[in-house]
């Protein structure tokens, strides 16, 4: 029985020593398992990096072109702008032009000549002259759109009794002569 004993005790042993080299075996793949995971996990990161550079790379390269194109556009949008103030400037000259000849013709000093500078700004007059100023106000306006913009509808012009004011003979020859021309 001792002997049994003893062989059992060098069979723990045995059995011990090898669950001790599987435990130290074990442990070694762990760290080996640990390793590769950390190695795997770097090159996963550095892979990631890699795909997140390209993708912002790309992105830049798409802002860049957007940039390019958007300021292409803009040059445009800015060259119609200036081409318009330009086009603008030519009407105000002409409408300037127009209403201080007729000014002039039509005796109506009344209006502020610093009042007829841009087509859209106003003048204000009272009284007998105020259809007469009407008249020379509508004809310059068709004569501008006629000299800006040809193609457009040309409608009649009718003028309900242009002498409706109270004028004198001298006035009303003016007016008619006016229109006439």
């Amino acid at each position: 029985m001792m002997a049994q004993m003893t062989e059992l005790k060098r069979n723990i042993q045995i059995q011990e020593e090898k669950y001790k080299n599987y435990i130290n075996d074990m442990d070694n793949y762990n760290k080996k398992i640990q390793s590769l995971n950390s190695n795997i996990n770097d090159v996963l990161k550095h892979k990631g990096y890699i795909e997140m550079r390209n993708k912002l790379n790309n992105d830049l390269y798409d802002f860049k072109q957007k940039n390019i194109d958007l300021e292409k556009e803009l040059k445009e949008i800015q060259k119609k702008i200036k081409e318009y103030n330009k086009l603008k400037k030519e009407i105000d000259d002409e409408y300037y032009k127009l209403m201080s000849e007729s000014r002039e013709k039509l005796q109506l000093q009344e209006i502020d000549l610093s009042n007829l500078k841009k087509i859209d700004s106003t003048f204000e007059i009272t009284g007998s002259t105020r259809p007469i100023s009407t008249i020379a106000w509508y004809l310059t306006l068709l004569k501008i759109k006629n000299k800006f913009n040809s193609n457009s509808i040309k409608f009649p012009i009718v003028f309900d009794s242009p002498n409706n004011a109270e004028l004198d003979n001298e006035n009303i020859a003016r007016i008619f002569k006016y229109i006439l021309n």
